[in-house]
């Protein structure tokens, strides 16, 4: 009620029908341009190859990377599935490198679920590959992540023991010979004890958008930003308000490079 009672100066427009159908469109990625949107969906497959691996709690197709441009009038064309998506396999999109010739995926093929990434080479995204640097993956739940757009810092979530409750952000920095860096937790004042999710570090390196369902969300999830300063503190985390959140899940969100345009 507090948040409603002041709202603030964003539009809120769905994105339309040529991306949303009848069935769960989530996860969007912008690229920096806004020229392009990658996300996922539970569509079905046009050959209906996916009907054999229908999840029979939610009744539900198993989830597949899509992506769509916008043409020359600032329309959005039909979206089509990425080549290495599986018809028996979930594959959820997370983030995308900023020359968009690396896509990071979820997948829940190993472990509780992890991190997954495919590169584009000869003009399409290959097999996706397992992220095995470090120890970002564990056997534990690593859902999300984020690239810095200089490629040198990741962001991710898990739930791995020693967090401070639920799903966690991490950050991993790289080194000079291209391994990453051990995990940091980003401490109590980002993580609290219930659930962050699907961070999004903007084209600065220091402001990173994230999802908690802590005390302060209006209700579920909410999207929250904090600012990193010099000296690599964070800043208390500010709810984006209403009508960009609500009183249900709000996750998922990006921005173009400019920050004034958001996908949710």
């Amino acid at each position: 009620r507090k948040l409603m009672e002041t709202p603030k100066k964003v539009t809120l427009k769905n994105i339309g029908s040529v991306i949303n159908t009848d069935k769960p469109e989530f996860s969007p990625v912008i690229s920096l341009d806004g020229s392009a949107l990658y996300f996922t969906s539970r569509r079905q497959w046009e050959n209906k190859a996916s009907d054999r691996n229908i999840d029979p709690r939610k009744n539900m197709h198993p989830e597949d990377v899509y992506v769509s441009f916008k043409d020359f009038d600032g329309e959005w064309m039909d979206p089509y599935r990425l080549e290495f998506c599986d018809s028996l396999q979930n594959e959820a999109t997370v983030a995308l490198s900023s020359d968009e010739r690396r896509i990071y995926v979820y997948q829940d093929s190993k472990g509780n679920g992890d991190i997954f990434y495919s590169d584009f080479t000869t003009n399409k995204f290959q097999e996706v590959n397992h992220l095995r640097e470090g120890k970002i993956n564990t056997d534990s739940w690593e859902t999300h992540c984020t690239v810095t757009p200089d490629g040198q810092h990741m962001y991710f979530v898990s739930d791995r023991k020693g967090g401070f409750g639920g799903r966690d952000i991490y950050r991993v920095v790289k080194m000079p010979d291209g391994s990453w860096s051990e995990p940091v937790n980003l401490g109590p004042n980002i993580n609290g004890p219930m659930d962050e999710e699907s961070p999004f570090i903007s084209i600065d390196n220091k402001t990173l958008y994230f999802s908690s369902n802590g005390p302060k969300s209006m209700g579920g999830f909410d999207v929250f930003v904090t600012v990193r300063d010099d000296n690599n503190e964070w800043s208390a985390p500010i709810n984006l308000g209403y009508p960009l959140n609500s009183a249900v899940d709000d996750l998922f969100y990006t921005t173009t490079v400019d920050g004034l345009t958001g996908y949710l």
